[in-house]
């Protein structure tokens, strides 16, 4: 469980990008923070594996208050995907998936197997594993990021805008992958696939959130949860005029105005 308790983030430019938000991420739940570029929803994300620190508040895992954890050991125990897949343009492929599993510890050999199954975890090809990023497509790239988080067990998957720059066939096949996984369970361990994967998501896309969500937080400026629910909640009981605008502004195609699709 991911926990927000009053906090503010405030940057050195005076730039306030959260103001006092508190919110609760119980496990196995695919969060997605929705809003406008500028709203504050990636800061949150970054500061769940402490890219970001807060100015004031605090946020927990599990009950742990994450200002204790080492930071670099927190940011290498939790999955982290980035638009484009942030990946290494001199390692292969394979390399790029191990290298998660590696930074935790793990021997290279025993990295290069567990990339091995990532992939497959993922759709990729294995014959793309000697292939460098340049060499890949964007949707290739971007399976490559979720695999490499995929290596680590912690049980929680941040996602920052990841398909964004993807064409719609592309993202759309993505979507439906981070929904299987979600629901079949992700990581290394057979443990770790008993479960949901506790999945943080960040778009500006009511479309994309609508069909991924099992919660949506809708936030204007300053992080100020405009509504917190359901997409079912958000589509039929809009909470003020701001949600109803974002809504009608995405206009969501009618096959996405219930829960979300289930992946098989």
């Amino acid at each position: 469980m991911i926990t927000f308790t009053h906090v503010s983030k405030r940057y050195a430019d005076g730039t306030v990008a959260i103001r006092d938000l508190s919110l609760t991420i119980p496990d196995g739940q695919l969060l997605v923070l929705l809003g406008s570029s500028g709203c504050g929803k990636t800061t949150l994300l970054r500061l769940i594996n402490r890219l970001v620190e807060p100015t004031s508040g605090h946020i927990s895992i599990d009950g742990t208050d994450t200002s204790t954890l080492n930071p670099v050991t927190l940011r290498r125990s939790i999955g982290y995907v980035l638009q484009g897949g942030g990946l290494l343009p001199h390692r292969t492929v394979l390399d790029n998936i191990a290298l998660q599993s590696q930074l935790a510890g793990v021997r290279k050999s025993q990295a290069r197997a567990i990339a091995r199954r990532m992939m497959r975890e993922v759709g990729l090809d294995p014959q793309l594993a000697h292939r460098y990023p340049s060499q890949l497509s964007g949707g290739q790239r971007q399976r490559v990021g979720v695999a490499r988080a995929l290596s680590v067990d912690s049980g929680i998957l941040l996602m920052d805008e990841p398909f964004s720059a993807l064409d719609p066939v592309i993202r759309h096949d993505l979507q439906d992958e981070v929904l299987r996984l979600h629901q079949n369970g992700t990581g290394v361990s057979a443990a770790a696939q008993d479960k949901p994967c506790t999945i943080v998501f960040v778009t500006h896309d009511i479309n994309e959130a609508l069909r991924l969500a099992d919660r949506i937080v809708l936030l204007s400026p300053g992080a100020v949860i405009e509504q917190d629910g359901t997409p079912d909640d958000l589509l039929e009981h809009p909470a003020n005029d701001f949600v109803r605008t974002f809504i009608e502004a995405g206009r969501p195609s009618p096959r996405l105005t219930g829960t979300k699709e289930h992946i098989s």
